[in-house]
């Protein structure tokens, strides 16, 4: 689902847009919140892949819309739709997605106050341009809501059947951030990289806010690369955590990266958005994706308990965190209804 690894390609691009100015004027946190009292927002996935509601099967989009509407009036912040294909397992196994972009449209159009975009946006996927275009367009569906996560992908498989490079995973992703930057902070770019031509491009129509949507890059790795790219470019930072260590204390060694690699492109780490993604069980039924047992490392336990250790999230530094859960269904939406407001009570 997200950015992970290194490579060896070689960055030459024009001079990006200041982290800390771009943050001054698009807060990532600050955006069509209700007034609540927790310390972090919490957002949650819009199940679009194939037994994402029940086993062996799509979801169909009355559904998801239905589930949508839900989020938002359970009371999460955000929205968050996985960007795949075709996720083909070790056993052959396969999960095949719904495309993110159609799919956050819709769920835009038919939701008024939460948060939304893709965790995270591949952009071996899509031309940069393309994806600025995408994330404009969004944001005024949504009225100002959108989100722009983006990452350097996570499948090898999944890219070469549809016909996309793999190869400098995080090089592609320095150069194609570098552009997004440009275009959603000052509308234009003119480019002649390694992975990317762009003449003359004018990002136009702007939608509904200066500066567009906030950019999130995603990783897993806490490669030195990759937090540079992040210190340089994005608004906020999202950690996968789902597939690991879920705890609050898993935070500290990426804060650390985090923080250096500001230092080190001389950028105010306070002035970096900090968010997670992370893995909670609803209920006691095992659940595997592929390799990774979540039900031994996901978080569980009573709402007071979860709300406890989510609120302890705020205390690592971070700002948002976005729920895996399983499963994934309107029930247990509604289950996680009591952690909210416990949050909004204080968290402890």
């Amino acid at each position: 689902m997200l950015a992970h690894g290194e490579d060896t390609g070689t960055f030459a691009v024009g001079d990006p847009p200041s982290g800390a100015a771009s943050m001054a004027k698009t807060d990532v946190h600050d955006t069509g919140s209700v007034a609540r009292r927790r310390r972090l927002k919490v957002g949650i996935y819009l199940p679009n892949w194939t037994g994402g509601l029940d086993a062996g099967r799509a979801p169909r989009w009355p559904e998801l819309r239905s589930m949508a509407q839900l989020i938002e009036d359970v009371g999460f912040d955000s929205l968050w739709v996985a960007d795949e294909f075709r996720y083909v397992f070790d056993d052959g196994d396969a999960i095949a997605y719904w495309e993110s972009a159609t799919i956050l449209g819709a769920a835009a159009a038919v939701t008024k106050r939460i948060e939304l975009g893709p965790l995270v946006a591949a952009v071996g996927f899509r031309n940069p341009a393309l994806l600025a275009r995408m994330a404009m367009a969004l944001d005024e569906v949504s009225g100002g809501r959108a989100l722009l996560g983006l990452g350097a992908g996570y499948d090898e498989a999944e890219h070469r059947a549809h016909g996309f490079e793999w190869e400098h995973r995080v090089s592609r992703l320095e150069e194609a951030a570098s552009i997004i930057s440009q275009l959603l902070r000052t509308g234009h770019v003119d480019h002649q990289g390694r992975f990317f031509q762009l003449r003359d491009v004018v990002l136009e129509p702007r939608g509904p806010r200066p500066d567009g949507p906030p950019m999130i890059i995603g990783t897993i790795s806490i490669g030195p690369r990759l937090m540079r790219c992040v210190a340089r470019f994005a608004d906020a930072w999202n950690g996968w955590l789902a597939f690991g260590d879920n705890r609050p204390s898993a935070v500290r060694p990426h804060r650390e990266a985090l923080d250096a690699a500001c230092r080190e492109v001389g950028r105010d780490p306070a002035s970096l958005r900090r968010t997670v993604g992370i893995a909670v069980a609803m209920s006691e039924t095992p659940f595997r994706y592929g390799p990774f047992d979540l039900s031994t490392i996901a978080l569980r336990g009573t709402p007071d308990e979860i709300a406890s250790t989510l609120d302890a999230f705020a205390d690592e530094g971070i700002s948002h965190v976005m729920v895996y859960a399983f499963p994934l269904t309107p029930a247990a939406l509604e289950d996680f209804a009591p952690v909210l407001e416990r949050l909004d009570a204080g968290g402890r």
